[in-house]
């Protein structure tokens, strides 16, 4: 809600000034090619709705910027947390926690199965790669160690 309002803020300022300027110069500007004809350049206050638009849509960063910001310093600030969490301390290699990147705590809880044995040691499941031949006919075509 800050940002928003900050948003409008800049905005109705900006085109206060903007106005204001338009109107002052309105005959010197030749080159911005005012129209007096037309009702947005005569009449100050439809001038003035018409800039507040148009500072509304330039400003229309400012949300999306903000929120990205402000869970960036989230991850930041939960990851000095984790590095603060004394069960998340490893004795034997008498070693911290330490957060290395932003998105720590998004990956913590990613994993899904952890694959043991009836004993249950951990088992790793590697696949490699031993010998492949392809035979057509009678004939050997390709053999690889």
């Amino acid at each position: 809600m800050l940002v928003f309002c900050i948003q409008i803020l800049a905005s109705i300022i900006g085109s206060l000034l903007g106005t204001t300027w338009m109107v002052q110069n309105l005959e010197d500007a030749t080159y911005l090619s005012f129209n007096r004809s037309d009702s947005w350049n005569s009449n100050w206050f439809l001038l003035f709705v018409k800039t507040t638009g148009t500072w509304i849509l330039i400003f229309t960063n400012f949300v999306p910027i903000s929120l990205i910001v402000t869970l960036e310093l989230v991850k930041l600030w939960q990851g000095s947390f984790m590095g603060l969490d004394v069960l998340m301390y490893d004795a034997e290699q008498d070693f911290p926690c330490m957060a290395q990147t932003t998105n720590i705590n998004e990956e913590l809880g990613q994993i899904a199965y952890i694959f043991s044995d009836k004993t249950g040691t951990l088992t790793c499941n590697i696949m490699e790669f031993k010998k492949f031949s392809c035979k057509v006919g009678s004939f050997n075509l390709l053999e690889q160690d």
